[in-house]
């Protein structure tokens, strides 16, 4: 719900599920000032890009990655299809990191500032602070069924002695877990959760397309599954 003075408000649907969240930034009339999510959903103030890295070396416009991760500005009611509520795992005022392959999301500017408009299950974890950086990503407190684990290096060398080009080089499947969530909400008994089955410190294997992967500045690779994700502790 947008509202611009008592009594007034604009409604817009959102896109159907299972729709991917490739379109066009709706962009609110001058005049309206807020935005009230509804149901599951949560308004996030998107993360501006960075044009420049720590050092202060400006990026060109194709290195310059989308953020994907903000601040969360208001939640909705948690009322789900279904008609159940549901607590939300994240509060306003939180940074948090969000899938970038969202589903039922939409891109919102609002006062000329960018937003999006997303339900909880895209959200992936809860970030320590604003103005996030991919370091960060290790300390992320992941947040219903996610799972964060540090990716297994994969050999850059055969047997022979011969390096691989990174197109080359076996895509890693297993790694150790650094954090996991308190689970998803169990449908069968309301305002219970179903444990994740893996804690930190297990050695996993996943699915091989699983997961958002992101790299931090020791060259180390992360990934962020879900429960379902994972094939098997090690």
């Amino acid at each position: 719900m947008l509202s611009n003075r008592p009594g007034v408000s604009l409604r817009k649907p959102l896109s159907s599920r299972g729709q991917l969240c490739k379109v066009n930034a709706v962009t609110i009339p001058e005049g309206f000032t807020k935005m009230t999510p509804k149901g599951a959903r949560i308004l996030i103030k998107v993360q501006k890009e960075e044009a420049k890295t720590r050092g202060g070396l400006h990026l060109p416009s194709s290195a310059v990655q989308r953020p994907t991760c903000g601040k969360v500005i208001s939640i909705g009611d948690g009322k789900t299809e279904d008609n159940v509520i549901r607590p939300f795992s994240v509060k306003e005022g939180q940074t948090v990191l969000f899938t970038k392959y969202g589903f039922n999301s939409q891109e919102i500017v609002l006062s000329k500032e960018n937003y999006l408009l997303l339900e909880e299950t895209d959200v992936v974890g809860i970030l320590p602070t604003e103005n996030a950086i991919a370091d960060d990503i290790l300390a992320l407190d992941p947040i219903n069924e996610r799972v964060i684990v540090r990716v297994d290096e994969t050999p850059g060398v055969t047997t022979g002695g011969v390096h691989l080009p990174e197109s080359a080089k076996e895509q890693p499947l297993s790694g150790t877990v650094l954090r996991s969530g308190p689970g998803r909400f169990d449908p069968d008994q309301p305002g219970q959760r179903k444990s994740t089955q893996v804690k930190a410190d297990d050695r996993v294997l996943y699915h091989k397309y699983a997961g958002d992967k992101m790299q931090v500045s020791d060259g180390s690779q992360v990934v962020i599954l879900r429960d379902a994700d994972i094939l098997c502790k090690a």
